[in-house]
């Protein structure tokens, strides 16, 4: 049964079957807005509230209260600010975005970085699901030394992906975080197999981690904190991918004049390409 039948108007009495279904309907419109809540971390009240006033047509209760005589100094206020701003009355009421009811679980997309966040959040998802290959890494080397190898090409990469980044004018991208200069007690610590630092300091990466991880806008610390659990073999290969965007190729140390350039002369994406 549609939630439909809940605003339905009825001018007529209900017989008993009629009346057993709306309570149904009722029923199980509360166990959905319960669920919901349960998900988002909130009360049901909290929900109802903030539904009412999603749903509240500002415009509308200014001009009732204006028709009356009844509108405050406040609203007045509020809706002169509204009109110098250029809000008017849209030809279609909106669609509320109830975008704080999803799920804890739900993926959250940067705004800056749109493409790199939505990248990002599929690689996480491929390695909460095993779907990254590693096989052809281990039967190569061992594990130790795939680690050092990986992260010290990773370390050149991020630093090379900084350096372009900030040629082009971006002041932050989540490829410049690295997990190993976090404090050891961090959860999103990850130990490193190379000695030293990155080549702006210890400072300059504890102060770029604080900044995504705690201050920035509440988008940027998720796509920080899923970039940062992922493994050095993703983190790599999303940085390789944003640098072939620059038209560089990490592994023949060399930017190219164009994309038909590079894709002409460079042997691949790919270490193995370059063997």
């Amino acid at each position: 049964m549609s939630d439909a039948l809940l605003a339905a108007d009825t001018p007529r009495a209900l017989s008993a079957a009629q009346e057993r279904q709306l309570a149904h309907a009722k029923r199980q419109h509360a166990e959905r807005d319960a669920a919901a809540a349960n998900r988002a971390g909130v009360s049901l009240g909290e929900i109802e509230e903030r539904q009412r006033g999603l749903h509240t047509d500002l415009f509308s209760r200014f001009e009732e209260e204006e028709r009356t005589h009844t509108i405050g100094s406040g609203s007045a206020a509020a809706l002169r600010m509204m009109q110098a701003m250029g809000y008017t009355r849209p030809s279609k009421p909106l669609r509320p975005d109830e975008r704080w009811l999803r799920s804890r679980g739900a993926p959250r997309f940067g705004i800056g970085h749109a493409e790199l966040s939505r990248r990002i959040a599929s690689a996480a998802a491929q390695e909460s699901g095993g779907g990254i290959d590693l096989s052809d890494y281990r039967s190569r080397s061992s594990a130790a030394a795939r680690a050092r190898h990986t992260q010290a090409l990773l370390r050149k990469a991020r630093n090379t992906c900084r350096n372009l980044d900030e040629d082009d004018g971006e002041e932050y991208s989540p490829l410049w975080l690295d997990p190993t200069m976090l404090p050891h007690t961090h959860s999103l610590y990850q130990p490193s197999a190379i000695t030293g630092d990155n080549s702006r300091g210890y400072d300059e990466d504890e102060r770029l981690l604080a900044w995504a991880l705690n201050d920035a806008p509440q988008d940027t610390r998720d796509t920080a904190a899923s970039f940062l659990s992922l493994s050095a073999d993703a983190r790599l290969e999303l940085t390789i991918a944003q640098l072939r965007a620059y038209n560089y190729c990490i592994f023949c140390g060399h930017r190219y004049e164009s994309a038909e350039e590079l894709a002409a002369e460079c042997p691949g994406a790919t270490e193995d390409d370059h063997e």
